[in-house]
C-alpha cells in the first residue's frame, strides 16, 4: 500500500467479515478523492466513497449471509488497485486475554502422545502482534499489525490453542466459516486493555500513571533493565571459573535428585547465579537415533542444555515446557552424557515437579529423572525482575484494544485473569467497567463470553493463598453483568503448569456458552448453580445443612467420597462434612457443636478432581455461600393500624435492624425476598404497609389521605417500633421509588438512622406533581391504579429536598436501572451527588422494577452493603 492510498490492516487475504450485518471497511486516500470497492463472487457489487477533508474513507459492506463461497474485495483509487483474494462471510470473533489465550496450538500436543488436529480452511486467525502503548491519549482505529492465516500445516500450528478448538466446535455444529482476531498478550491483566481516562476515574493507579506517561518511559526503562542484566551477567562471568571447561570437568560435582525445587535443598536454598547439572545415561544398540526429542519438564529460570558437549536448545524463562529435538549425529549407542547450564535469578530455582524428563527416541523412552550431579559455577545477588510492560495498567489498550472497536464481531471471548491474583477482590469491579467500556466503544450490547480460571499451584510459590480461589469468585459474580456467559474450567488444570496443555476441552466450553448465549440453542443446557444453604432437622444429634442448586436433577456428586466441601464458623474454623446425593440437593453432615456459618465448595488455589458437575460431564463453578438462618415470622399493627411483617432470624449476630419501605401502591408482599435474605443473614427485618399507600394494603387508610408527609409519619412510627422492639444497635433503612424517596427525607430528621439503601428512589415526586393542574385536583382522582386526592399534592414538602439531603451524612447505597421509564437515572445521578457520603449504582437495561436477574444481583449489592457498615 502506497502513502496516498491505504486499507485498514485488518483487511488481508483470506480473511472473514460477520455474516448478517453491515462491515465498514476504512483507510486513508487523497482529500477528496473517490474510493471504488468492486466485490465479486456469486454475484457482483461495487460501493464508492470519497476521502473526507483528513483524508479518511468509509465504505460500507452490505449484509452478506455465511457461505463457503470465496469473494474478491478489489479497492481502487485513481491508478492504485489493492485485491483481497478468498475473502468469506461467516462468524467472527475477538479472542483476547492473556498467555493461556495467546498459547499456540503447538505448546499444547504432548510430546509423548502427539495427537494433532486436521485443521480447516474455513478456521482463520488473524494475530495481533503485541505493542505496549503508555501516551494519556494513545489510541490507534487499525491494528499496528497481523496477518490472517488458515487454520492448516505450520500457521495451524501458530494459532491460538483455545480460539482454534472453539472455532473447531462452532464449524462442526453449524458448518459457517469462522474467524478470530486475536489480540491477546500474556500477563495482561484486566487493567492493561483500560484508557488512561477510565483508569483515572477507577483509582489507585495514580503513582504508576504518573511514572508511565513520562515521554520515553518504556525505552528508559528497558534500557535500565538492559544495564542491570548486562552487570548481574558480567559479575557472574567474572566469577564463573567453571564453565569453560564444564565437559572435561568430573570432580567436584554433588549428587542430587530431579526434579526438584532448590527450596527443599539446604545448600541451595535462595542460591542466585549459575549451576550446571549433568547425568549420563545409557541408549541401547540398535535403538533409533534420528527424531529424537528430549523433554526435560520446566526449569526456573533459564537454562542452555547441551548434549554430548552441543548445545540443543535454550529457554529465557521458566514458563515454556523444555521440549528438544536433538539433531542427527550428536547421540550415538552406548553412553551419553546431558549437561544443563541453569541460570537462577531470583532465588526460586528448581526443576517443576510432576513433568517428564526423558529421551524420546521414537516409541522408545529413556528416563531421565532420578541421580543427577550438580556442580556451583559461580553465585550471584538476587536480581529484581525486569520490568514486563504488558503486565502494566494501560499497556494493552491504545494498540490491541481499540482498534477492534471499529470491528464487527459475534461477540468477544476473553481468557483471563490471572495476572490479577495479587488484588482479587477488586476483579469484579474491573471487568465490569471494561465490558462497560468495550460495549459503549462497539456502540451495541456485545455477548461477552470469559473463562474462569483453572486449578493451579504455583511452582514458584508466587501465588497468594486462596487468590485465584476469590478471582474465581468474583468471575463467577461477573455474570450478574447482562448478556455474558462462563466457561468452568476447574477441572483442566496442571497443578504445576501456569499453561496447562488441555485447551480442548476449554475451547469446546466456550463454544457451549456462544451456542447457548448467542445462537439461542434450547439444546444447550443452562449452567447449574448453588442458589442456598440452609440448616435442616436432623433426626440424630449430627448438623446437617442442604444445599440447594439450580437443577438439583442433573447434578452429580463424581468423587464417591467427597473432598472439596467445607464448613466455616463463626470464628473461622472449618469443619469438614459428608456430603451426600439428594433428589433437593446436597447435604451436608457434620458433628460438631460449633455453628457454621459459610460452606466453602473447591475454595483453594488447586481443587484437584472437584466433586460437583452436571449429567453432561461439565463441572460446577467452585463458591462461598452463607449458610441461611432459619427466620421466625411475625405479623402485627402498631397504633391500631399499621401492618408490620418482622423477619426475625434465630441468631441476632450483628445487631442491626433494616427497615424496608414499598413504593407507591406496592405493599409489603413485595419486599418480602430481600427481607428473609436479610434476616438469613442475621439482620431483624422489618416490612409494612403505608396507611392508602395500595390497593392491596393491610394498614388501615385510605388512598385519598396518603402523602410523602403521611408516609414520612408512619416510617416514624415504625422506626421507633423498631428501635424499641429488636433492641437492634443500629437501624438502617432500605426503601424502593416512592418508599426510597420517603426514606432518604426520613433519615434526614432521624438521628436514629446509620445507613440507607435506595431502590430507584422517586426524587423526581416534585418536579412531576409540580407541574399537574391544581384543577384536575379538585375531586378524588386514579394515579397508577391508586385513588388519591389533592392531599397527595398538599403534603409534598416545601423544601428543595437535593438540599435537604446535603445535610446528611449517613452511608447511603443508591441503585437505579438505565432503562428506567418512570424515574429517570439523572434524578438518581444528582442525589448521590448530593449525599455526603453516597455510592450510586447503575444497572444496565433495567428499568423500575428489575429483572429476576437483578433483583438477585441487588439483593446481593444491598446485604453486601449494610455488610460494609456493620461496625462503622
Amino acid at each position: 500500500m502506497s502513502s496516498n492510498f491505504s486499507i485498514m490492516r485488518f483487511c488481508g487475504d483470506h480473511m472473514i467479515l460477520q455474516s448478517g450485518i453491515e462491515n465498514i471497511i476504512f483507510g486513508q486516500a487523497p482529500v477528496s478523492e473517490k474510493v471504488t470497492l468492486k466485490i465479486t463472487g456469486i454475484t457482483e457489487t461495487t460501493i464508492s466513497a470519497a476521502a473526507d477533508e483528513n483524508g479518511r474513507w468509509e465504505i460500507t459492506i452490505p449484509a452478506y449471509p455465511s457461505s463457503f463461497n470465496a469473494f474478491a474485495l478489489e479497492f481502487s483509487c485513481g491508478d492504485e488497485v489493492i485485491t483481497f483474494e478468498d475473502v468469506l462471510f461467516g462468524e467472527l470473533y475477538h479472542i483476547s486475554g492473556q498467555s493461556n489465550m495467546e498459547l499456540q496450538l503447538s505448546r499444547t500436543i504432548d510430546p509423548l502422545n502427539e495427537v494433532i488436529p486436521k485443521g480447516n480452511i474455513f478456521i482463520r486467525e488473524f494475530r495481533v502482534p503485541v505493542k505496549c502503548c503508555f501516551g494519556k491519549n494513545e489510541e490507534y482505529d487499525d491494528f499496528l499489525g497481523g496477518e490472517w492465516k488458515l487454520a492448516v500445516d505450520a500457521d495451524l500450528m501458530d494459532m491460538s490453542a483455545v480460539g482454534y478448538y472453539f472455532a473447531a466446535e462452532l464449524y462442526r455444529k453449524y458448518n459457517v466459516p469462522v474467524g478470530l482476531v486475536n489480540t491477546s498478550a500474556g500477563g495482561a491483566p484486566v487493567e492493561a486493555r483500560m484508557p488512561y481516562s477510565i483508569l483515572s476515574e477507577l483509582g489507585g493507579y495514580e503513582e504508576f500513571l504518573n511514572r508511565c506517561t513520562v515521554p520515553d518511559y518504556e525505552k528508559n526503562t528497558a534500557e535500565a533493565d538492559r544495564v542491570k542484566y548486562s552487570k548481574w551477567s558480567g559479575e557472574l562471568n567474572s566469577r564463573d571459573k567453571i564453565s569453560d571447561n564444564i565437559f572435561e570437568t568430573n570432580a567436584g560435582f554433588t549428587k542430587c535428585s530431579l526434579p526438584f525445587y532448590f527450596r527443599d535443598d539446604p545448600a541451595l536454598n535462595g542460591f542466585c547465579g549459575r549451576i550446571w547439572f549433568k547425568k549420563t545415561f545409557e541408549i541401547p544398540e540398535n535403538a533409533p537415533l534420528d527424531n529424537a526429542v528430549l523433554i526435560l519438564g520446566a526449569m526456573i529460570d533459564a537454562d542452555t542444555v547441551y548434549v554430548n558437549g552441543k548445545e540443543v536448545g535454550t529457554t529465557g524463562y521458566m514458563y515454556p515446557p523444555r521440549i528438544y529435538p536433538v539433531p542427527s549425529g550428536i547421540l550415538h549407542s552406548g553412553e551419553n552424557t546431558v549437561h544443563i547450564c541453569l541460570e537462577v535469578r531470583q532465588g526460586q530455582g528448581g526443576f517443576v515437579k510432576g513433568k517428564k524428563y526423558c529421551l524420546k527416541l521414537s516409541d522408545r523412552i529413556i528416563d531421565l529423572s532420578g541421580e543427577w550431579e550438580y556442580i556451583i559455577a559461580a553465585k550471584n545477588s538476587y536480581i529484581e525482575p525486569d520490568v514486563f510492560f504488558q503486565g502494566r495498567p494501560l499497556s494493552m489498550y491504545a494498540a490491541l484494544t481499540a482498534p477492534a472497536f471499529n470491528i464487527n464481531f459475534s461477540g468477544l471471548i476473553w481468557y483471563q485473569g490471572e495476572s490479577n491474583d495479587r488484588n482479587p477482590q477488586r476483579y469484579y469491579e474491573l471487568f465490569k467497567t471494561f465490558a462497560e467500556m468495550y460495549r459503549k466503544r462497539c456502540g451495541k450490547d456485545i455477548p461477552i463470553i470469559f473463562t474462569q480460571l483453572c486449578n493451579f499451584d504455583d511452582p514458584v510459590q508466587n501465588v497468594p493463598p486462596f487468590s485465584w480461589a476469590e478471582v474465581r469468585e468474583q468471575q463467577l459474580k461477573c455474570l450478574d453483568i447482562p448478556n455474558t456467559a462462563m466457561a468452568v474450567t476447574i477441572d483442566v488444570g496442571e497443578a504445576n503448569d501456569l499453561h496447562p496443555i488441555n485447551k480442548r476441552d476449554v475451547g469446546f466450553r466456550l463454544a457451549l456458552c456462544a451456542e447457548r448465549l448467542i445462537y439461542n440453542d434450547s439444546s444447550v443446557s443452562e449452567d447449574i448453580h448453588c442458589l442456598t444453604a440452609r440448616h435442616i432437622l436432623s433426626e440424630d444429634s449430627s448438623g446437617k445443612i442442604l444445599l440447594s442448586f439450580s437443577d438439583n436433577s442433573s447434578l452429580c456428586l463424581k468423587n464417591e467420597a467427597a473432598k472439596h466441601f467445607e464448613l466455616i464458623t463463626e470464628d473461622g474454623s472449618i469443619i469438614i462434612p459428608k456430603a451426600q446425593r439428594t433428589n433437593i440437593g446436597v447435604i451436608l453432615e457434620y458433628d460438631d457443636p460449633r455453628l457454621p456459618v459459610t460452606v466453602r465448595y473447591a475454595w483453594s488455589n488447586n481443587p484437584e478432581n472437584p466433586d460437583l458437575f452436571d449429567r453432561n460431564g461439565l463441572p460446577l463453578s467452585p463458591f462461598r455461600i452463607n449458610i441461611m438462618r432459619q427466620v421466625l415470622i411475625k405479623e402485627l399493627f402498631i397504633e391500631n393500624k399499621i401492618y408490620i411483617k418482622i423477619y426475625q432470624p434465630d441468631s441476632r449476630e450483628n445487631g442491626c435492624a433494616v427497615i424496608l419501605s414499598h413504593g407507591y401502591n406496592s405493599s409489603h408482599a413485595d419486599l418480602e425476598d430481600i427481607a428473609r435474605a436479610l434476616a438469613e443473614r442475621g439482620y431483624f427485618a422489618c416490612t409494612f404497609d403505608f396507611c392508602g399507600g395500595s390497593t392491596r394494603s393491610k394498614s388501615i387508610g385510605k388512598g385519598t389521605a396518603m402523602s410523602v408527609s403521611s408516609e414520612i409519619e408512619d416510617l416514624k412510627k415504625v422506626t421507633e417500633f423498631t428501635k424499641k422492639t429488636s433492641g437492634a444497635e443500629k437501624i438502617f433503612l432500605y426503601g424502593e421509588s416512592q418508599g426510597g424517596f420517603v426514606s432518604a427525607l426520613s433519615a434526614c430528621e432521624s438521628k436514629a438512622v446509620d445507613g440507607m439503601a435506595l431502590l430507584y428512589p422517586a426524587f423526581c415526586i416534585p418536579d412531576d406533581w409540580k407541574n399537574k393542574p391544581l384543577d384536575e385536583m379538585k375531586r378524588p382522582f386514579d394515579f397508577m391504579g391508586l385513588t388519591i386526592s389533592k392531599s397527595f399534592y398538599d403534603g409534598l414538602p416545601d423544601y428543595d429536598a437535593f438540599e435537604r439531603i446535603c445535610e446528611c451524612d449517613i452511608p447511603v447505597l443508591i441503585i437505579h436501572g438505565t432503562d428506567d421509564r418512570i424515574v429517570n437515572e439523572e434524578y438518581a445521578k444528582r442525589a448521590a451527588e448530593c449525599f455526603p457520603n453516597a455510592a450510586l449504582k447503575l444497572y444496565e437495561g433495567e428499568g423500575h422494577g428489575f429483572s429476576p436477574k437483578a433483583r438477585r444481583h441487588e439483593i446481593s449489592d444491598v446485604i453486601e452493603f449494610f455488610d460494609n457498615h456493620i461496625e462503622q
